[in-house]
């Protein structure tokens, strides 16, 4: 089977699907204004090419007693490949990290960690983070989720497809790094510092760690 080219209609088809997993085929079909058999289609075609890599379920953080947030920069003590390598297979088994990005510049990696408190976060921290061979420094910014908050977009912007044109190298602009929720100010200082140069790194997590969630209440 050749490569399915996506187009406006396809688009449209991964624009519901990120709205609504759930919908039935005869609803996504009836959204996109195709019949049954050539959404179905068009569908198994996005999946098995990867284009749709599967169907989740998007937990409220707060419910299931994780409201908070840790961004965390790491700065390895060698850059090597093997380094990055072992760090990133080490923090993919840990259920408290949902995303783990590679930087460039002055941090090597960063960690975002969803926990009961900030005391989950530093038995965390003693138990896990620093532990881990290779680690030279850490720099952590915590954010608490609140109903009043933004809920964070899940969804990616693909109904609006940016022009093809690359502006000349006057008008070219840093892309920032987005990340959901508020970034403490700590955080905040050397994000701004250095958003031209987020590569996006092996590890990305749609599942909150609730089996792992072992705090204590006082």
């Amino acid at each position: 089977m050749g490569k399915h080219q996506i187009d406006a209609i396809d688009r449209r088809i991964l624009d519901a699907l990120q709205g609504n997993g759930r919908m039935t085929i005869q609803d996504l079909a009836e959204k996109v204004g195709l019949t049954t058999s050539p959404c179905l289609r068009r569908v198994r075609a996005l999946e098995d090419q990867g284009v749709i890599r599967g169907y989740v379920a998007i937990i409220d953080q707060v419910a299931v007693s994780l409201p908070i947030s840790v961004f965390a920069s790491v700065k390895l003590e060698r850059q090597r490949e093997e380094e990055l390598d072992r760090f990133a297979a080490a923090v993919a088994r840990w259920p408290e990290v949902l995303e783990c990005y590679l930087m460039t510049g002055h941090r090597d990696y960063l960690l975002r960690i969803v926990v009961a408190d900030l005391a989950a976060y530093e038995l965390f921290l003693k138990q896990k983070l620093t532990r881990l061979e290779g680690v030279s420094s850490i720099e952590s910014g915590s954010m608490q989720t609140t109903p009043r908050q933004t809920t964070p977009r899940q969804t990616f912007p693909i109904r609006e497809r940016l022009p093809s044109r690359r502006p000349p190298p006057s008008a070219q602009t840093a892309i920032p790094l987005r990340l959901p929720g508020v970034v403490s100010t700590t955080a905040s200082r050397w994000l701004k510092a250095e958003p031209p140069n987020v590569v996006q790194g092996p590890t990305q997590r749609n599942r909150q760690p609730i089996a792992a969630n072992t705090s204590r209440r006082s």
